[in-house]
């Protein structure tokens, strides 16, 4: 037979592959992509808040940490506990201030602010020499029970800020 007389075509090539449409697999890999962007980002938020809430805390810790330092610290150059129980009784409403609405406690002194106190966390120490010597001039304790009075509430401001955050 000769070629010539055979009915053939021409070679015909295929058409390019256009990238659009996209194939159901690329679609598949596109949301999987996206569903993990989005479960980064959730993540990412979330630990940064976290972040954010620990460094928050961590601040206060410091401040009322420097700040019983520093109530010591003039306790122990002035001999004075009724200035000591005042600066402590004045940290403490500053520290209520963060946690807590300010009508439950800002009217209240001597022995109805110490039962606010108890109620919010447990006292472990004695709570009457800050109520009998915050609002005296001149008070007598001695340097012990200032200095036990002192740690207690460090101990309760950190069992706060860590109870309320």
């Amino acid at each position: 037979m000769n070629a010539q007389t055979l009915p053939l075509r021409s070679i015909h090539w295929p058409s390019t592959v256009d990238w659009w449409p996209l194939a159901v697999g690329w679609w598949g890999v596109i949301a999987l992509l996206l569903c993990g962007l989005i479960f980064a980002g959730v993540f990412l938020n979330c630990w940064w808040q976290r972040r954010g809430q620990r460094v928050r805390i961590e601040a206060r810790q410091s401040f009322v940490l420097k700040q019983v330092a520093e109530i010591k610290k003039q306790f122990h150059t002035e001999h004075n506990p009724a200035l000591a129980c005042a600066a402590l009784s004045c940290l403490l409403r500053q520290l209520c201030l963060q946690y807590f609405p300010r009508v439950e406690f800002a009217s209240l002194h001597g022995t109805p602010w110490l039962e606010f106190l108890q109620s919010k966390h447990p006292w472990t120490g004695s709570l009457s020499l800050l109520a009998t010597l915050t609002y005296q001039t001149h008070g007598t304790a001695s340097s012990q029970e200032i200095n036990r009075l002192l740690s207690d509430a460090e101990d309760w401001m950190m069992a706060v800020m860590v109870q309320y955050d």
